[in-house]
């Protein structure tokens, strides 16, 4: 699976199991992306690679302070 398929697919079960229509009335876009930066973050902990963790951690970050 390429990424484009894996983000339709998560979509489609995303909207499936919450039931609500997909625009800015229903869904506050910029704290679901903070929220989904910090599971990346803490997701990111439990890598082996430790540059890898690093680099996902510093973007993570990076991209969440932006958006404050």
């Amino acid at each position: 699976m390429n990424f484009k398929d894996a983000c339709e697919a998560k979509f489609n079960k995303g909207a499936a199991e919450h039931r609500q229509p997909w625009d800015s009335n229903h869904i506050n876009a910029i704290e679901e992306i903070r929220g989904e930066l910090c599971d990346l973050y803490n997701y990111s902990t439990l890598l082996h690679d430790q540059e890898m963790a690093w680099d996902i951690q510093s973007w993570t970050e990076g991209l969440w302070n932006k958006l404050n």
